[in-house]
């Protein structure tokens, strides 16, 4: 293969080599016909637009689906205006400081660095197309002549400029290449400093709480394996008053029966409902009017309620709708007599409460290495997280306690050997994904390369050439959306790795999944993606490893339209796509239709749900990455960088503040 060497210094025209007519979906093909550019915009467009519509109009039809906050008594977001677009500068304008009451630090943390990428690449993205945009196009104009077949190739912004034999040019690269880093410096700053103000102010609203003035305490000794004893080592300490201790224990088998009797209750409640009906399906049923009914006939005021309010109608009584429903008592409701389900269910409820209530005063649980010790002060409990409490090794370390809520009880007890072993093979099994997940990756990107379009589908490639619309659908949409389905699946993957991983609290289990997909994303994504669609194989650089730095070099600029095209498809396609909850949608619609049978049912698929950001994060810092590598090359990058991120600021401002519960931050 001819080389070209080419010097900034020497003002001489390099001397190119003879091309042959470029291949249709390559990168020079794509320079001549810019269709491909223009059919990713309008498809992607398209579909955004279409779902953006259907969201406004499903949002003030379906408040249950997409603003299931509202019927919160607790942490209520205020209500936006019902027009079709009117909704959206009042979300813009809500402030921060509002977002951190109703929802959290962290759903704060994130829309700050939403924003901030808003703002960096809207900044770049000037420059970007003011100056660099037209650089290239001058650069395309001087090369646009085929020596062999004198053809003029129009300019496509998304390819990455050729060189230049102008040295202003390219220092005009290298002076934006340093402005787009130290603006990113910048800007980065500036965000954590707003953090550290908004983390000293939400460290003071909940300096009283019972998780800040609380430490989790591992590798307990036997000898303080009580609460009483480990509560008096701890005042030994002198580190101040110790409100409360509690050991943990091993309650399997409490756990066990705990579950038998809510299984018994959901069978009790389909079984009332069955015989009266399910009052969810009637339009005039309200749950909060029905409890303050029943606690104003025990002569209880409710908050809510007031003495002046004028006499309410009651609500109307359910008649039952058929005859009473039955069981059979034998295994598994298959053999036995058939006895009436109500009475039989009640029965079995009250038996596994009486033992519920027994094993948990009588019983005599083991005690396990981790215990919560709760101090009087959140000073205290500072210091004791600070301080290394035990002369021998892994013992009686300390840590800051999650919220209740928050921790995976399941994981808690987990010694520390297991934990450890746990880990190995999680990791074994995540090195295992991330090297054999190249194998279909590979294969996508051989879907821009057409040599191998050809050798592999044939078919595929004539039909292609028929139309230049779908010429570039197949070569540069197509593959673009399969690696974005593949993607879509790891989540949960790696969501479930970190839980049986033996990790403690859902806040660390979602930073173990980001650190996990978003590795992932950079190694099979960017690097592998890359290596894979050159003409270098990697059988070829594991023979010469001293091959890397040049091929990333070299090729990193050819791959440019592909990570364009990823861009637009994640901002202009799947954003709206994610506002909408197609997905959700399908699953509540389903569960409603087919599995909801009883007022518990519908309320359980009705409520707010907690936001992942083991899920959420890793895109966003992704294509926060790639469009900073790809911000002088291809500067057209940064326009689809500045809409992702305002895109996403606003649909992640809508859903956190709108579709998630409140969730305690990360200590």
């Amino acid at each position: 293969m001819d080389q070209i060497v080419y010097r900034p210094w020497d003002n001489n025209e390099p001397d190119w080599p003879t091309l042959p007519d470029p291949s249709p979906g390559s990168p020079q093909d794509r320079a001549k016909n810019p269709t491909g550019l223009t059919a990713q915009l309008v498809l992607c467009a398209t579909i955004g637009t279409l779902c953006f519509l259907l969201f406004c109009l499903l949002r003030v039809r379906w408040n249950s689906m997409y603003a299931p906050r509202l019927r919160m008594k607790k942490h209520a977001p205020q209500r936006l205006p019902d027009t079709m677009f009117g909704w959206i500068l009042p979300l813009i304008r809500i402030p921060h400081t509002e977002v951190l009451e109703k929802v959290g630090l962290d759903a704060v943390v994130m829309l700050q660095f939403l924003l901030t990428g808003a703002k960096l690449f809207a900044l770049c993205g000037f420059f970007g197309t003011a100056v660099l945009i037209p650089l290239n196009g001058m650069n395309g104009i001087a090369n646009t002549t085929d020596p062999i077949h004198n053809e003029t190739m129009l300019f496509d912004p998304s390819e990455p400029a050729p060189p230049h034999n102008s040295n202003s040019v390219l220092w005009a690269y290298l002076f934006f290449t340093y402005f787009f880093c130290f603006a990113a410096f910048y800007f980065t700053f500036r965000n954590y400093r707003d953090y550290i103000r908004m983390r000293r102010k939400y460290g003071l609203q909940t300096a009283t709480t019972l998780p800040a003035r609380t430490v989790m305490v591992t590798g307990i000794p036997p000898e303080l394996r009580s609460d009483r004893k480990l509560a008096e080592y701890f005042e030994s300490l002198g580190l101040g008053v110790v409100e409360s201790v509690h050991v943990v224990k091993h309650v399997s088998q409490l756990s066990e029966l705990i579950r038998e009797r809510a299984r018994c209750l959901r069978r009790l409640e389909l079984s009332y409902a069955r015989y009266w009906g399910n009052p969810c399906n009637d339009p005039d049923y309200d749950p909060d009017e029905l409890l303050m009914q029943a606690e104003q006939s025990d002569h209880i005021n409710t908050i809510d309620f007031a003495p002046h309010q004028p006499e309410r109608d009651r609500l109307p009584l359910f008649k039952p709708r058929r005859s009473r429903p039955t069981v059979r008592d034998g295994m598994l409701g298959i053999t036995g007599k058939k006895v009436d389900a109500i009475e039989y269910y009640s029965d079995q409820f009250n038996y596994l409460d009486d033992i519920v209530i027994k094993a948990r005063r009588l019983g005599r649980y083991p005690p396990s290495t981790v215990g919560f010790v709760t101090f009087e002060s959140v000073i205290s409990a500072t210091i004791a997280v600070q301080t290394l409490l035990h002369p021998g090794p892994f013992l009686v370390r300390t840590q800051a306690a999650p919220e209740p809520r928050d921790i995976l009880w399941n994981n808690v007890a987990i010694r520390g050997r297991e934990r450890l072993i746990r880990k190995s093979f999680v990791y074994v099994i995540l090195l295992l994904i991330i090297f054999l997940w190249g194998v279909p990756i590979g294969f996508l990107s051989t879907f821009t390369n057409v040599e191998s379009l050809e050798r592999y589908l044939p078919w595929l490639v004539d039909l292609a050439n028929k139309n230049k619309i779908l010429q570039q659908i197949v070569y540069g949409f197509v593959p673009t959306l399969s690696v974005v389905i593949f993607m879509a699946i790891l989540p949960v993957v790696f969501n479930f790795l970190s839980v049986i991983e033996g990790i403690q609290s859902r806040s660390e289990a979602e930073e173990a999944t980001f650190s996990k997909y978003f590795f992932f994303q950079l190694w099979n994504v960017f690097f592998v993606f890359t290596v894979a669609s050159t003409v270098f194989t990697l059988r070829e650089i594991i023979e010469d490893p001293k091959q890397i730095p040049n091929v990333l070099a070299t090729k990193l600029p050819q791959v440019a339209p592909f990570f364009v095209n990823y861009t637009i498809i994640q901002g202009m396609m799947l954003l709206p796509i994610q506002l909408l909850q197609i997905g959700p949608v399908i699953v509540q619609l389903f569960r409603r239709w087919f599995l909801c049978k009883t007022p518990r049912d519908y309320a359980e698929i009705l409520a707010p749900t907690m936001y992942n950001y083991g899920w959420g994060y890793p895109m966003p810092v992704f294509i926060f990455i790639i469009v900073l590598i790809y911000s002088t090359m291809s500067p057209l990058i940064l326009v689809f960088g500045t809409i992702y991120f305002g895109l996403a600021y606003l649909v992640l401002k809508y859903q956190l503040l709108y579709g998630s519960c409140y969730q305690l931050s990360i200590s």
